[in-house]
């Protein structure tokens, strides 16, 4: 069997410097490289998918599962927003059924046309009902081209499990693991998705320089990346929620200043977006920033991007330089709206316990809004957890009491299949709740009585968790 190994991919990237060039990270100066083996893994033997389909198969007009770019995006108890990428010269239509054959009201509430090859349509589905699978059929005429099936989400569900993934790059030296991560994502069966960031690598090196793309940059590595990434081609789909980070943003550490910031909001948001949920999930009044609310918690999935002062000014202390003044108040609102526990979930990192100033967090690029921050979660009543991607390393960090008058942690899980370096240490790191492997975590998240009781599990090519740890936060403890 295949057995797979950090050092063989740094070899076929080249010098560890170039690495970090690529990655917009710096090794920390005394990293020791790890020489971290991955267990034997069937998967890894598993082929890049046929997309599309072969010529046999097209000839004899069969469709082929998983053909298109399919996103189920946010969705409730009753409702789910999926959105299509489509051939530009098509007008697919689309039905839903059950099991017994029912049909469901299925609305084609927008079609967003890009400069490329794809249009993205973005169907809403009513009147679903938890645990029941649906059938989602697109034909082309007469002609049926992909069929996948999915459920709605169980918003009532007590432990929701749900999966943390982020640096997602389609470069083709990870070909030989991209498959087999997203098989082993896909045996966990988790409720939903949560996508920190770097879904796209928008700017590669191969095809678009750093701080240039374009319009049509955009959409061109969104769609090769969404063609290449087996989650949007599962036959079972599941709801994500997603935000972005720099690479999906547009360019390496993206800031406001970004040319093309307003064509990456609108293809951002024709992908991973959709109307509100009621109850459940909507948008915030600026940028890409959303909130689920389900499960007796919250979740808030941060834009860091939109409305960030470039990191060259953070130091000149902006008062809301991270997020910008309405989403920031936007979540204070948000968190201070009753007592269940929230998650807070960012691109980069919130905690700088590294203390390295070529890792991007919000304590480190800006202080001032951190500094604000940590000093209202105080007044608030809920108790809150944080989530975050970006390092192309995986860690639970422990946030003391000190900075907002009880312990919490961040949990950091990155990269899926990205670039990879030696890392560094944190002072704030959980002891053994860290990897440099490419990995995901699935996360086990209870209230219980106003606590958030969290089990988590970094999983990767190797056949048994990188860490498996349980933690508690309480305003109460």
């Amino acid at each position: 069997m295949m057995r797979l190994q950090r050092r063989r991919f740094l070899q076929a990237f080249g010098s560890i410097p170039f690495l970090y060039a690529l990655t917009g990270c710096q090794p920390a100066a005394n990293a020791a490289e790890k020489n971290i083996s991955n267990e034997d893994n069937d998967d890894s033997k598993t082929q890049p998918a046929e997309f599309p389909p072969s010529a046999e198969i097209a000839n004899s007009k069969v469709f082929k599962v998983g053909y298109l770019s399919i996103i189920q995006g946010p969705t409730s108890d009753s409702e789910s927003n999926i959105n299509i990428f489509t051939p530009r010269l098509k007008a697919y239509t689309y039905s839903v059924t059950d099991d017994s054959g029912r049909t469901y009201d299925v609305k084609t509430y927008e079609t967003v046309k890009g400069p490329a090859f794809y249009n993205i349509d973005k169907i809403k589905v009513t009147g679903l009902t938890p645990g029941v699978i649906y059938t989602l059929k697109v034909n082309d005429k007469t002609t049926l081209v992909d069929q996948r099936s999915f459920q709605s989400l169980n918003t009532s569900k007590a432990d929701p499990v749900f999966a943390m993934v982020s640096c997602m790059a389609d470069d083709f030296r990870f070909n030989e693991v991209i498959d087999p991560m997203w098989n082993r994502l896909q045996r966990e069966d988790v409720d939903f998705l949560v996508l920190s960031g770097d879904q796209v690598y928008v700017d590669s090196f191969e095809f678009v320089e750093r701080k240039k793309a374009t319009e049509y940059d955009l959409w061109q590595r969104y769609i090769d990346s969404f063609r290449r990434i087996p989650l949007y081609h599962w036959a079972q789909l599941k709801p994500i929620f997603a935000l972005w980070d720099d690479h999906d943003f547009g360019t390496n550490d993206g800031d406001n200043t970004f040319i093309s910031k307003e064509a990456a909001d609108r293809i951002f948001k024709a992908a991973f977006s959709g109307q509100d949920l009621t109850g459940v999930w909507s948008k915030s009044p600026q940028g890409t920033s959303s909130y689920l609310n389900g499960f007796k918690q919250k979740f808030f999935f941060m834009d860091d991007r939109s409305f960030r002062q470039p990191n060259s000014t953070a130091m000149a202390q902006e008062t809301y330089g991270h997020w910008g003044k309405v989403n920031h108040d936007w979540l204070i609102a948000g968190l201070s709206a009753d007592q269940n526990p929230a998650w807070v979930i960012n691109g980069n990192q919130i905690f700088n316990g590294a203390k390295k100033t070529f890792i991007e967090s919000l304590e480190q690029s800006n202080p001032t809004e951190f500094t604000l921050l940590m000093k209202q979660l105080r007044q608030i009543k809920a108790p809150v957890v944080f989530g975050s991607g970006d390092i192309h390393l995986t860690e639970v960090c422990k946030i003391p009491k000190e900075k907002m008058g009880y312990e919490t942690f961040e949990l950091t899980s990155s990269s899926m299949h990205s670039f990879v370096g030696a890392g560094w240490d944190n002072e704030l790191r959980v002891a053994g709740a860290y990897c440099i492997e490419f990995n995901f975590c699935v996360v086990r998240s209870v209230n219980e009585n106003g606590k958030l009781k969290i089990n988590t599990k970094c999983l990767g090519l190797a056949k048994q968790p990188y860490f498996d740890m349980d933690f508690v936060v309480s305003k109460n403890v």
